[in-house]
């Protein structure tokens, strides 16, 4: 109490303001060289994890206080002297105390980015192939755009989308393949057709690099198929396969289709051929039409058997008008309207069309001709999900279609709407899912996938369900049933 009156009425304010200054500076320097003494040397412990102890900071100050205590006969400017010096010597710990801590966090911050490239490579580059302008641009900005969604979606900072329009011109996406290449593409993306798919392909397999570069396509001919092409596109084998089983499990096996004559139209074929053979079902009766027809009368006669139904009705008439009894003459009104009599020769016929026009008119003259009828299912394929008025076509209910889940792709629908401000196409998952994979499997491996890391039995859980990519480069997915029920298509259940 003695020391601090004296030191009141020694120093003016200001001055009693540096000397208890320095005191606090001597205290800290103290507690700096009780960390260091404790702690240097201990490399696993990061400077976050310093602790001091409070009891040894409140020991050294009284300890500094008895010091200058028993030296009552020291003059006090060297008493002053001492402080000084104490607190400049516990500065220059201080410093070199917080440049061991900030080497200790340069090296933290070097392991944690070293950490970061070995699991993020600089970056991966995918080359998006599309038509981005033309009679598909629409479809090409739907997936352009899903990529980017799912890029921003899963914050994928090393996958970069370099994009190249395609036009939907074999010329125009072989050369811009070619530059994908010399831009440096890891991956390629696309085409949506199959012509511009051959063409992309043609030019990838004649480049001699390893290993060889993955083409994820949007186009479903099979033929294109390879160890590095994958088709994304919905694969219409799979679809029949859904749609036969469906028929076996409602105890029915005849099976008919009308197919376009074109390469599309040999693929089903040999699916239902193929399919139906292992599941020893009888062999389908399969009728093409022109690709250009306009009318399907001759093609729908011939299937339906239509000419010998018709010759049947006229016998059957002149039967009942023989019989002359009641339940004749009103059997005889209900004939009325038809124009063949007796069953038709299949259970099912499945319509390989796409085309909405073709589709709509098909249909109509399916019926005019008595080809569908209560005990026949009409079947098709997954787009006509996509053919707004086909729900509305009379002819068509009670058609059924096999297509992926709808329920993943209407929260998907609303997602895309929210960010750009439109519906998307149904294919337009498609993209995401492959943007998703190609990020999840680069930071699972820390590099660009290869063949291996991509051919996965269990498959990969997408925006539609779960999808396998075999090695032969197609794409197995799970389908479910939709029926056309009053002018909407409605889940089947199974």
């Amino acid at each position: 109490m003695i020391i601090l009156y004296f030191l009141y009425n020694f120093f003016s304010d200001k001055k009693l303001y540096i000397l208890l200054f320095f005191l606090g500076l001597a205290s800290c320097a103290a507690q700096k060289q009780v960390i260091k003494e404790k702690f240097v040397g201990k490399k696993d412990l990061l400077p976050s994890t310093i602790n001091p102890s409070l009891p040894s900071y409140q020991k050294d100050i009284r300890q500094n206080t008895q010091d200058v205590n028993n030296d009552k006969q020291l003059d006090l400017q060297q008493q002053i002297d001492i402080i000084r010096e104490q607190a400049e010597k516990a500065l220059i710990e201080e410093d070199k105390l917080n440049q061991k801590t900030e080497n200790m966090a340069v090296k933290q911050q070097q392991h944690e980015h070293d950490l970061h490239q070995d699991i993020y490579p600089d970056s991966l580059n995918i080359a998006v192939l599309l038509p981005l302008t033309g009679n598909f641009a629409q479809t090409g900005q739907d997936l352009a755009d899903a990529a980017q969604l799912a890029l921003f979606r899963l914050n994928s900072e090393n996958i970069r989308l370099q994009f190249y329009d395609t036009k939907a011109d074999t010329k125009q996406a072989y050369r811009m393949a070619e530059k994908a290449i010399k831009n440096g593409a890891d991956v390629i993306l696309g085409p949506l057709l199959a012509e511009t798919t051959a063409a992309v392909k043609s030019y990838i397999r004649g480049i001699d690099r390893q290993p060889k570069i993955n083409i994820f396509s949007f186009s479903n001919t099979i033929t294109l198929a390879d160890e590095n092409l994958f088709l994304l596109g919905l694969n219409p084998g799979e679809q029949i396969e859904k749609l036969l089983d469906h028929l076996l499990r409602l105890g029915e096996n005849r099976v008919a289709a009308l197919l376009p004559d074109d390469d599309y139209g040999y693929f089903l074929h040999q699916s239902l051929i193929d399919y139906s053979r292992t599941r020893q079902m009888p062999v389908p009766k399969i009728i093409f039409f022109p690709t250009d027809a306009n009318d399907y009368t001759p093609y729908i006669q011939q299937i339906s058997l239509y000419e010998s139904r018709k010759f049947a009705l006229q016998e059957h008439r002149r039967k009942l008008r023989q019989e002359n009894t009641q339940n004749a003459i009103d059997e005889l009104d209900k004939l009325d309207s038809k124009n063949t009599f007796g069953p038709l020769p299949y259970d099912m016929l499945f319509i390989g069309t796409r085309d909405e026009n073709k589709t709509r008119v098909l249909s109509a003259q399916i019926d005019a001709f008595d080809a569908n009828n209560d005990d026949v299912i009409l079947a098709g394929l997954a787009e006509w999900l996509n053919l707004s008025s086909l729900s509305n076509e009379p002819s068509l209910d009670r058609a059924i279609v096999a297509a992926l889940p709808k329920d993943s792709q209407e929260k998907f629908n609303a997602l895309f709407q929210e960010n750009y401000q439109r519906k998307p196409q149904d294919i337009a998952p498609l993209s995401f899912d492959a943007i998703a994979l190609y990020t999840i499997l680069t930071r699972l491996h820390g590099r660009v996938p290869n063949h291996d890391d991509i051919i996965n039995p269990l498959g990969f859980r997408g925006i539609n369900g779960v999808f396998i990519l075999l090695d032969n480069g197609i794409v197995k997915r799970n389908y479910d049933l939709y029926e056309v029920d009053n002018s909407k298509f409605f889940p089947l259940g199974y």
